[in-house]
């Protein structure tokens, strides 16, 4: 009965038996079978009007859906475009704005490249091939480099996962990467095309390919990154001198135009002012306009390397010549760079020499009478060893270097010096480094790695510096291990090869400096052999106390046997030899000895032994 109550079967009957009550009609029967055949057709375009309405209204739904996820990527996607396109500008502006674009190259340029473009980048150097040195036996600036080699492309630079190539070298001739320095020839019509490097669309048709690991699969672009370099102390050397005649000149040329101008003004009074306007233009007109002049410069030759091995993939042009624009703006931005260090290291040299007051040779002068003058103030001190040359003229350069420490002490003295602080060039560095040296810097601390060059980009040239290193005491023993470039005898070997005259040219502080390091030195080597002559001298006295008082027994033994001699026999038996020995001691004192001094261990400075 449930079955048959359904709305389905009960329900639709019903309907279908309500349509024929009303109708009456003649065959009722098949009234009623068509009646509930139509009803079947009716519902069944009604449930597919219903199911495709539900279709729409479920594909609409879709729709909409599509529609917010395609604006949501769309504008992420955008999103990600500016965010990618302001990356690139302040990548763009990064370059501008590197202090040393070397180091640039290295830390950042290669990796951005590299993630970017989806490449590996590496770079490689054209120079002299280097060498291992013993840090601990050469003090040579230059002993890490092969002069007598040729020049080789070395890998010094890579992204993160090319790091593997740093450090090593392509022989000469070797591979296609050294054909990207080449100079372009000219064609058939004599024509030199400049060309953007060397690309290897599939490098596995190319036999010259050096593969560093094992070979694979992909395409190859090697680009020239050639620049021209101006940061070098002969570029320095020359460009404080050009600058100075062109400052002289353009004096010359102002004061002339001074006084022209002067003239013409003058004129006014007395002439027609549309002749004398006229006048001065062509005057104006005919000054020829001073350039200011440029530095010299030497080229520096790197190649820019990028490969897609292991992707099996080519480079894109487009990328290709984004990349290269890239490496231009890099060489652009290097060279502009180094040219406005430079033009700030000349005019900071300049504004030195201008404020100086007086050749720098008088003031050397009058600073070596005030050093006279301190050196007389102390004459009483110095009358004590007027009897020994040795120790008068050690404790007269003791009193030098005093006066010196001093000096060296001041801020205000010293200022100059530490002006050089910012500068690209330093001459003379090798003062500093020996000074560093002195007070025991290592030189994995302080050099260029595997080098004896000083890293001036990490270098503190501050005061506290300075006082660190003329705080260096001379006098005494020094037993604490040192670093063997540390021995005063090899900085004191480094010193002296240094001419004086040219330091106190280039800057009369450093030139203090310099001077206060050779007479530390020097005199640390006194000190040493003064004590050890003190300790042999101490010895010696010794050693003669030691015979006298040898000498005193043997007398004593002799004047006993002599005195018992002479006394007879009752008087031998009642001879006190003890009041007799006390009297001899009282009127022949035995003589102290003092104990042997022990050895001073100085090890700062080796000391040759004297040729036999």
């Amino acid at each position: 009965m449930d079955y048959l109550t359904q709305d389905e079967v009960g329900g639709i009957v019903a309907k279908g038996l309500a349509a024929l009550y009303l109708e009456r009609p003649q065959f009722p029967i098949d009234y009623l079978a068509k009646w509930l055949l139509t009803y079947s057709e009716l519902l069944k375009k009604q449930k597919t009007r219903e199911e495709r309405q539900h279709v729409k209204e479920t594909k609409i739904k879709e729709f909409k859906v599509l529609t917010e996820q395609l604006a949501y990527l769309q504008e992420e996607s955008l999103r990600l475009e500016n965010l990618q396109k302001e990356k690139h500008e302040q990548f763009l502006e990064s370059i501008k704005q590197a202090k040393y674009h070397d180091e640039f190259l290295g830390d950042v340029f290669c990796d951005y490249v590299a993630k970017r473009f989806r490449v590996n980048t590496y770079v490689c150097e054209l120079d002299f091939p280097k060498k291992e040195i013993d840090l601990n036996q050469e003090d040579d600036e230059n002993a890490h480099i092969n002069l007598e080699g040729t020049k080789l492309l070395t890998y010094i630079y890579a992204d993160q996962n090319s790091k593997f190539l740093v450090g090593q070298t392509l022989l000469p001739e070797t591979g296609v990467t050294y054909d990207a320095l080449k100079e372009p020839q000219p064609d058939e019509n004599g024509e030199v095309v400049q060309t953007n490097g060397i690309y290897v669309e599939d490098v596995v048709k190319e036999p010259r390919i050096v593969y560093h690991k094992w070979p694979k699969l992909g395409a190859y672009n090697a680009i020239p990154l050639i620049y021209q370099s101006c940061l070098y102390e002969q570029s320095f050397d020359q460009g404080i001198e050009q600058r100075s005649q062109y400052l002289i000149l353009k004096e010359n040329q102002d004061k002339e135009r001074s006084a022209k101008e002067a003239e013409f003004e003058e004129r006014l009074e007395s002439e027609d002012p549309a002749i004398i306007e006229q006048e001065k233009q062509a005057y104006l007109a005919s000054l020829e306009p001073l350039l200011e002049p440029s530095f010299a410069q030497q080229k520096k030759e790197y190649v820019f390397c990028i490969d897609t091995l292991g992707q099996d993939r080519q480079i894109p042009e487009n990328h290709r010549t984004e990349i290269l624009d890239l490496v231009n703006l890099l060489i652009k931005q290097w060279e502009l760079q180094e040219i406005q260090s430079m033009k700030a290291d000349v005019e900071l040299q300049l504004h030195y020499q201008s404020n100086l007051g007086a050749p720098f040779k008088e003031i050397l002068e009058n600073w070596a009478l005030e050093e006279e003058q301190y050196i007389d103030s102390h004459s009483e001190k110095l009358a004590e060893f007027k009897e020994n040359e040795k120790l008068l003229s050690y404790e007269t350069d003791c009193l030098r270097l005093e006066r010196l420490r001093e000096k060296l002490s001041d801020k205000e003295f010293i200022q100059p010096l530490l002006n050089l602080s910012n500068c690209r060039i330093i001459k003379f560095n090798t003062i500093i480094q020996a000074g560093l040296y002195l007070i025991g810097a290592n030189k994995i601390d302080i050099n260029l790695p595997d080098t004896n060059r000083l890293n001036i980009r990490k270098l503190v040239l501050d005061e506290n510096l300075i006082q660190q290193i003329v705080a260096y005491n001379h006098k005494g023993p020094k037993p604490e291990p040192q670093y063997k470039w540390c021995y005063v005898d090899r900085v004191q070997k480094r010193v002296e090869k240094i001419e004086q005259e040219q330091v106190d040219a280039y800057n009369l502080i450093l030139g203090r400096l310099l001077k206060f390091l050779q007479l530390t030195c020097k005199l640390r080597k006194l000190d040493i052999e003064i004590r050890r002559e003190n300790i042999a001298n101490k010895r010696k006295q010794i050693e003669q106390l030691k015979e006298e008082a040898s000498k005193l027994l043997e007398q004593k033994e002799q004047a006993l046997k002599e005195h018992k001699e002479q006394l007879s026999p009752e008087e031998l038996e009642e001879f006190n030899q003890e009041e007799w020995e006390v009297n001899f001691d009282s009127e022949h004192p035995m003589p102290e000895i003092p104990e042997n001094p022990a050895d001073e261990i100085d090890d700062d400075y080796i000391i040759e032994p004297p040729q036999q």
